[in-house]
């Protein structure tokens, strides 16, 4: 079955997009996983493997996906897991846009190291990932602690973390009743 992009984010891989019409990834808090749209005429062999392109250091047009890609970028970097979303181009030498014509909802790339080559940046592919053992699983009271636990080790703002502790807490509440 066939599933727009933006509900394969929230609903599968449990990661709400900033801006479903200008978003090119999102992450998500509770596993510390950021999921990035790529391409797949932008994935290339190299001698060390494999690797995608990810970023420019200069847009090739106002989007307000740049930065929020950077963002995402630099998030991995600080130490959370990032994978791509493999997405099909309906015309990969336009100058505008790209559009989506599909995205492989079976599989996902697991981002290695960083490159920088000629103001492009490239993630290293350690491995495909079956989307079956990413998405995310529906939470119980019997995962509370642990789920807490995530949230306190993660670098993120302290009213961020008050929040996601404040829900996650929340749920258990509502689902024991």
């Amino acid at each position: 079955m066939t599933v727009n992009i933006n509900r394969f984010f929230t609903e599968t891989l449990g990661a709400n997009l900033k801006n479903p019409r200008w978003s090119w990834g999102a992450a998500d808090p509770m596993t510390n996983r950021v999921f990035l749209r790529v391409w797949d005429d932008q994935i290339r062999k190299t001698s060390d493997g494999e690797q995608v392109r990810v970023a420019s250091d200069k847009p090739r047009r106002k989007s307000n996906g740049f930065a929020e890609r950077h963002a995402h970028i630099k998030q991995i970097m600080a130490g959370s897991e990032g994978f791509g979303v493999v997405c099909t181009a309906a015309d990969p030498d336009t100058k505008e846009a790209r559009k989506i014509v599909a995205f492989n909802q079976d599989t996902l790339l697991r981002f290695g190291a960083f490159t920088n080559e000629g103001g492009r940046t490239f993630a290293k592919i350690d491995a495909r990932v079956a989307v079956s053992d990413l998405a995310r699983q529906q939470t119980s009271k019997s995962t509370l602690t642990e789920d807490l636990r995530t949230i306190v080790r993660q670098k993120i703002e302290s009213t961020t973390k008050e929040s996601l502790i404040n829900a996650r807490v929340g749920q258990g509440l509502f689902r024991s009743q």
